[in-house]
C-alpha cells in the first residue's frame, strides 16, 4: 500500500437451510426436510474483477485526485499502527492506488487502497489472520521518535493510540484499526493525524484502506470515521 503521508515537517451472511415442516394429507408424501446447516459457498473473484471494482477519484468526492507519495514513502504492502508494515504470506496478485481530496497536504484527506486476490478463500483467510493477529498486537499508547526519511524529509516525535474493531460490513468480515497521532504544538495548528485502518475479507479477496486526515486538536474524529466508513462501504458493494 502506498505509505501514509504523515506529519512529514512540510466485514459472513450465512444463509442456513430452514427446517421445514412438510404440510400434506393422507394421499400426499410428507416433504423431504431441507438440509440444516447448508451454507452459501464463499464467492471467488478474478484479479480483473477485482481491479475494475477499484473506487476512481469521482466516487471518494469532488476534486479528489490520484497521486503517487514520494519514493521514500512508497510501501507496497499492508500498513498498520505506528507506520508499520504487514508483508501478507500466500502471493496474492497486488492493485494498489492512492488518492488525495482538494488541498490534500494541509487540510486535505487522503485515501490508499491495497487489494489483495488469492488463489482461493484458505489462501486469504490465513492472510488475514495475519493481518488480525498483527493488528491486535500494537500498543494502545506508544511515543513515537523523530524518524528521517529522507535527506530533507523526517517524521516528528508523537504519541500514537490505537483501538481495534471487528464486524461485518456488506457481507465482508471487516477489522478497523483506529489511530491517532498528536504531535507537539511547535509542529503546527495541524498537528492531530486521524488514521481509520479497514482490513475486509469476502472469499478470496482482501481490501485493505486507509482514509487519514491531519487537524487541529479541537477537530473531532467522527467526520473522519464516517466518510471512512462511507467510502470503505461503497468500495465493498462494489463487489458482489
Amino acid at each position: 500500500m502506498p505509505f501514509l503521508n504523515q506529519r512529514v515537517l512540510t466485514t459472513c451472511l450465512l444463509i442456513a437451510g430452514l427446517p421445514l415442516t412438510g404440510c400434506s394429507s393422507d394421499k400426499a408424501k410428507e416433504a423431504p426436510p431441507a438440509t440444516a446447516g447448508a451454507t452459501t459457498p464463499p464467492p471467488h473473484y478474478s484479479f480483473a474483477q477485482v481491479k475494475a471494482s477499484i473506487l476512481k477519484e469521482t466516487g471518494l468526492g469532488s476534486g479528489w485526485k490520484p497521486y503517487k507519495p514520494p519514493v521514500e514513502q512508497r510501501v507496497d504492502d499492508v500498513t498498520a499502527c505506528s507506520a508499520s508494515v504487514i508483508k501478507l504470506p500466500e502471493s496474492p496478485q497486488i492493485f494498489t492506488g492512492q488518492f488525495g481530496a482538494p488541498n490534500r497536504e494541509l487540510r486535505g484527506a487522503n485515501y490508499a487502497i491495497y487489494a489483495a486476490v488469492f488463489d482461493d478463500e484458505t489462501s486469504a483467510t490465513r492472510a488475514f489472520d495475519a493481518i488480525r493477529n498483527t493488528t491486535s498486537k500494537c500498543a494502545a499508547k506508544r511515543v513515537i521518535p523523530t524518524k528521517k526519511i529522507s535527506e530533507r524529509r523526517f517524521i516528528a516525535s508523537h504519541t500514537d493510540t490505537w483501538i481495534m474493531r471487528e464486524d461485518s460490513v456488506s457481507g465482508w468480515t471487516h477489522l478497523r484499526g483506529i489511530e491517532k497521532d498528536v504531535y507537539p504544538v511547535g509542529t503546527g495548528t495541524l498537528n492531530v493525524n486521524h488514521l481509520m485502518h479497514d482490513y475486509s475479507l469476502r472469499g478470496n479477496v482482501i481490501f485493505a484502506s486507509v482514509y487519514w486526515q491531519l487537524v487541529e486538536r479541537t477537530k473531532p474524529s467522527d467526520p473522519i470515521a464516517k466518510k471512512a466508513t462511507e467510502i470503505l462501504k461503497k468500495q465493498l458493494e462494489k463487489l458482489e
